[in-house]
């Protein structure tokens, strides 16, 4: 089920990127059959087609088969929990369908949690990715964000970081902003068709033009972010050391009405992923065979941002950090 959201994901990226396909350029390519050169693009169609119809449909079938066979009570299909009362963890689709409902609810049910599991599937990791690039980069942003760990938690390793900490987190907070600024995940957002005429700064903008809105650019205006493309999270501080807020802090998610749904959700899983990251593990460059340190390249690609693949050193801080982990997953399993 994790290759078909991958499968769908990529699909979903290519089709997104602008100027990908000429029909998109050229509408009246649409009617070219698909076995003359220049419309290739109708089979590329058709498979994506069919990896979001799997994408929907398998994950789906696989919760209701477990459902009516009475196991899914630990049904994991869905990163999103309903705690039911004296009935453990339940996943959005088993507790979705449990209000019985006509075809139309379930379509909706389908669609519902694919967008829930597939719009993070990808933008997630590419913002990790950037985190563990910039920890290797800057061993005094790591070691401050620690020092920051160490005073809340301790180093006795008797607790992973939780959410009730993060008030008490503004470093880490800063962090994970940085994060979201020096890479966000979609730079060019979502394609955005104007539904009427419109004018901005002077130009005049017909209806049905196809916008783009240049994340990266604005999160790397110098006006905002002085030294853009230096990875400094204290530009999110006061001078007390609290977390601030621009007004701007939400470019990497989009705007307005069509903001992505998902910003707390992401923003949080992204948040404690990078906190106990750093309080349980070490990042540091790693060396060649002569004992020379590798100097990672920043260079990210792709229409959901990833950094190109670059080699690091990850180690446990602690025994004790390494014997908390391994007594986390033991009781997961």
């Amino acid at each position: 089920m994790v290759k078909i959201a991958e499968q769908a994901m990529e699909g979903f990226a290519l089709a997104s990127e602008p100027s990908a396909f000429m029909v998109d350029n050229f509408p009246f390519l649409k009617h070219m059959p698909e076995w003359l050169p220049g419309g290739g693009f109708k089979k590329k169609a058709r498979e994506m087609f069919e990896d979001r119809e799997r994408l929907y449909e398998v994950p789906f079938k696989f919760v209701r088969e477990q459902i009516e066979s009475q196991l899914a009570r630990r049904c994991f299909l869905l990163l999103t929990p309903v705690i039911g009362k004296g009935q453990g963890l339940r996943s959005f689709v088993s507790a979705s369908l449990e209000t019985r409902g006509d075809p139309e609810r379930e379509e909706l049910i389908k669609a519902a949690a694919a967008s829930l599991y597939s719009g993070g599937i990808d933008t997630t990791p590419s913002s990790l990715s950037a985190f563990v690039l910039a920890m290797a980069l800057h061993p005094h942003v790591q070691a401050r964000a620690q020092a920051e760990l160490n005073k809340v938690l301790g180093l006795s390793f008797e607790r992973l970081p939780c959410f009730a900490d993060r008030p008490k987190m503004p470093y880490i907070n800063a962090v994970v902003r940085e994060i979201l600024r020096w890479n966000p995940a979609v730079p060019l957002g979502l394609a955005h068709r104007l539904a009427s005429d419109d004018s901005y700064r002077g130009y005049f903008l017909p209806e049905g033009l196809v916008v783009w809105a240049n994340i990266w650019t604005m999160t790397r205006d110098q006006g905002l972010y002085p030294s853009p493309d230096i990875f400094d999270p204290e530009r999110f501080l006061d001078d007390e050391g609290n977390l601030g807020s621009s007004g701007t802090d939400n470019i990497p998610f989009g705007f307005g009405r069509r903001i992505c749904p998902g910003l707390y959700f992401a923003e949080n899983s992204i948040w404690i992923a990078v906190a106990t990251i750093l309080y349980c593990f070490e990042i540091k460059k790693t060396k060649d065979a002569n004992g020379v340190e590798i100097e990672p390249v920043v260079d990210f690609d792709g229409f959901v941002s990833h950094p190109k693949p670059f080699k690091c050193d990850i180690k446990p801080r602690l025994e004790a950090a390494k014997a908390l982990l391994h007594e986390k997953i033991t009781h997961d399993e």
